[in-house]
């Protein structure tokens, strides 16, 4: 949407200033961005919510891994990219993000990333640098063999 930026006198309450700085934010706002945005005001960078199916894990540190993803959308225009699970954050040696100690695993049973396929509902935002950055929530699963 385009809108003037061409008002030379008062709009009722709004100035010609005031509402050329209005139309010059509102056309900096890209419409890919706007369209199935779900933006919330406590959240406001998280401009997409949408379906996506899991791909293959890439560990990334201690019980933590990066996800490949493909929007789960039969669509030539798909998105694909790497995401985080929200959920292996605070992974670390003795403690896992769902709530438990390492420790109290039985022998030879260990964290698993997200298998391969498993859909979950990815959101788009930005990190510190103004980077797209994909994020979803999934506890992980336990598995192994006892030793």
């Amino acid at each position: 949407m385009e809108i003037k930026p061409n008002i030379k006198s008062k709009f009722g309450p709004i100035t010609s200033r005031g509402w050329n700085k209005i139309a010059q934010v509102v056309n900096s706002i890209k419409p890919s961005a706007m369209s199935g945005s779900v933006a919330s005001p406590r959240y406001p960078n998280f401009n997409q919510v949408f379906v996506a199916t899991i791909g293959n894990p890439t560990s990334i540190g201690t019980r933590k891994w990066s996800y490949a993803f493909t929007e789960a959308y039969v669509s030539s225009n798909a998105i694909t990219g790497t995401a985080l699970n929200t959920v292996e954050y605070n992974n670390a040696s003795s403690y896992n993000g769902p709530g438990f100690l390492n420790s109290s695993l039985n022998a030879g049973f260990t964290l698993q990333p997200i298998r391969n396929g498993v859909q979950v509902i990815m959101m788009k935002t930005v990190d510190t640098s103004g980077n797209d950055l994909y994020l979803f929530c999934l506890s992980n699963a336990i598995d192994g063999t006892c030793a």
